[in-house]
């Protein structure tokens, strides 16, 4: 999934895949050892993300 991102801010984003709002994190992840993925975009454009992975 590619996600656009604007260069200096930071992306929450999801790596149970259970967030209603998926690539990002809403806090599902609560109860589960998985913890949400922080990204501060060093340049705006576009990354890719799957399955929980920045790639």
């Amino acid at each position: 999934m590619k996600i656009s991102v604007e260069k200096g801010v930071t992306y929450c984003l999801c790596s149970c895949e259970k967030s209603a709002s998926y690539p990002f994190c809403d806090g599902s992840h609560r109860g589960t050892d998985k913890k949400s993925i922080r990204y501060t975009a060093p340049k705006t454009g576009e990354i890719v993300f799957e399955k929980g992975t920045i790639v």
